[in-house]
């Protein structure tokens, strides 16, 4: 318990103590080669300014000691003067060593004796719940379908009980009797607590009550993706959870392709991107596929190409997770089908920015997914954290997805909620947060996103800025397969990129996980 509440604690502070400062005269800011007057380094007048540079670890137990690890950039020192900003929370001797006194905040520095630099790390010092307290932990189901039951089970530790108490929080989503047995009544959520009958202490445990899936009807067009210009491509309509007698056909552009209204061929007309559409004379349902129109001259298999991608792989759990559900919910649909992300773009007649309906599971992440009028007009992206970035190429439609789904907003809340005393106080009630699969879009934006935990007071790097027309999603992916680039990447770093893991900016040169190298891969600093 003690190691895995430490490694929390780790992951917690990393956002904040993972960059370390000068609070010199010159503030420390000059990376190698930059001058104090200025010029890049070529003049013969310039002068190179040497910085201090402190790592390590940054959580430590009272009582605990860690050592901290001095040096300096551009200069040399013979030794360093160490210091603590609050030596009633951590000391530190003069080789570096850290003892936790009590708990809270402190920077430590380090002075070069002989550049007179100073370089200065925050510590975080934490007490460990007492051994042998007693404690209730409750297991069992988090989800459950309204009408059904499910039985939950509490163990206490360092104490026993006898038995407990079971209460609910809210009797009108979900009832639970003496034997710890719960019956969903209403969809929501609900707070189950376990006390015991001898200790007295009390724990907790979240559930969520879903309503059963509805069948909904859903239209389904398949034939292909494209024709050549003069051509005609024959497209079929099915109706899944509903019957249909007939469909009425339409095109989105009959200056691109037309569609005969009754049977569904399609005739390219000229090159370009139309949306055919197909409407249930029953239901009234419509579905809804995309279809390029190519020259004949034009030799361009996007078909093919995103048939290798991930997108396409109608096997995957991505777009398989729902199936025993008979839909995907309103809360994944959007980017766990097709149906869902033309819900949220609004493309099916519903408000914008939000999924009103949940998904049929027959869907991946096709060709109209991405090609229609609201992503071709699309320039924004609104992230979890309620932040919107504007001026986006088509990388915008990536970012929907790619976004994850918590953000420093939602870690707020719930330490708000909490009503902890201070951001890094351990809390029994908090829990982790999992940013989602895929997050790379709120990587790509950084602080404009806030899809990392970002401290109040600290400073954060903005959208990656990478070299001209090498920057966004669609200018380093295939759009088509998902692939990288790497034929972009070898005109600057040679035709034999490696491994991705190596990739590391010339200019960092801070030490994360304090083993002492400053020259792998990003990747394994992140790993430790």
């Amino acid at each position: 318990m003690k190691n895995k509440l430490a490694g929390i604690i780790v992951l917690m502070l990393l956002a904040m103590f993972s960059v370390s400062c000068s609070d010199s005269d010159d503030n420390g800011l000059f990376p190698d080669g930059d001058t104090e007057n200025g010029t890049d380094g070529d003049s013969d007048t310039s002068i190179t300014v040497p910085y201090v540079v402190v790592s390590g670890s940054v959580a430590i137990e009272v009582g605990k000691t860690i050592t901290l690890q001095a040096q300096t950039i551009n200069g040399t020192d013979s030794g360093y003067t160490w210091g603590s900003t609050d030596e009633v929370i951590a000391t530190v001797d003069e080789n570096g060593a850290v003892t936790g006194v009590s708990a809270g905040e402190a920077s430590i520095t380090a002075t070069g004796k002989d550049s007179g630099k100073t370089g200065s790390w925050g510590v975080y010092v934490y007490v460990l719940p007492e051994e042998g307290s007693a404690k209730v932990t409750i297991s069992g189901e988090v989800a459950l379908e309204i009408g059904d039951t499910t039985t939950l089970t509490a163990t206490t530790s360092g104490a026993s009980d006898s038995a407990y108490t079971w209460e609910s929080s809210d009797d009108a989503k979900a009832t639970i009797d003496a034997n710890g047995q719960v019956t969903g009544v209403a969809a929501g959520e609900v707070i189950i607590t376990a006390t015991g009958n001898d200790s007295g202490e009390s724990g907790q445990w979240g559930m969520y009550i879903y309503a059963p899936p509805v069948e909904i009807p859903t239209v389904t067009i398949s034939g292909g993706y494209s024709v050549i210009v003069g051509q005609t491509l024959a497209l079929t309509a099915v109706t899944n959870n509903g019957t249909d007698s007939a469909y009425a056909w339409s095109s989105s552009s009959d200056a691109i392709a037309t569609v005969d209204a009754a049977t569904g061929v399609v005739t390219g007309i000229a090159a370009g991107e139309v949306t055919i559409t197909a409407t249930g004379a029953d239901t009234n349902v419509s579905g809804q596929i995309g279809i390029v129109v190519i020259n004949p001259e034009q030799d361009i298999p996007y078909e093919e190409l995103w048939k290798t991608s991930g997108h396409a792989d109608s096997t995957s759990e991505a777009f398989r997770h729902w199936d025993e559900d008979g839909a995907v919910p309103t809360s994944c649909a959007k980017c766990h089908s097709t149906y869902g992300y033309l819900d949220f773009l609004g493309e099916d007649g519903s408000a914008a920015g939000t999924v009103e309906n949940e998904a049929a599971t027959d869907s991946v992440v096709s060709c109209i997914a991405c090609h229609n009028q609201s992503t071709a007009e699309k320039s924004s992206v609104v992230f979890p954290s309620g932040m919107t970035v504007e001026g986006l190429d088509a990388s915008s439609r990536c970012m929907e997805c790619h976004q994850g789904r918590e953000s420093t907003v939602s870690v707020n809340d719930s330490i708000t909620a909490a009503e902890v005393t201070d951001d890094d106080t351990v809390d029994s009630d908090l829990r982790f947060k999992n940013v989602h699969y895929a997050a790379a879009g709120a990587t790509l934006v950084g602080t404009e996103g806030m899809g990392a935990y970002e401290y109040d007071g600290m400073s954060y790097d903005g959208i990656f800025a990478h070299v001209e027309n090498v920057d966004s999603c669609v200018s380093c992916h295939d759009s088509h397969t998902l692939e990288v680039k790497a034929e972009s990447c070898a005109a600057c770093h040679g035709e034999s990129r490696g491994d991705y893991k190596d990739i590391r900016m010339a200019g960092s040169l801070m030490d994360y996980d304090g083993d002492g190298n400053i020259s792998e891969g990003i990747y394994y600093e992140i790993e430790g």
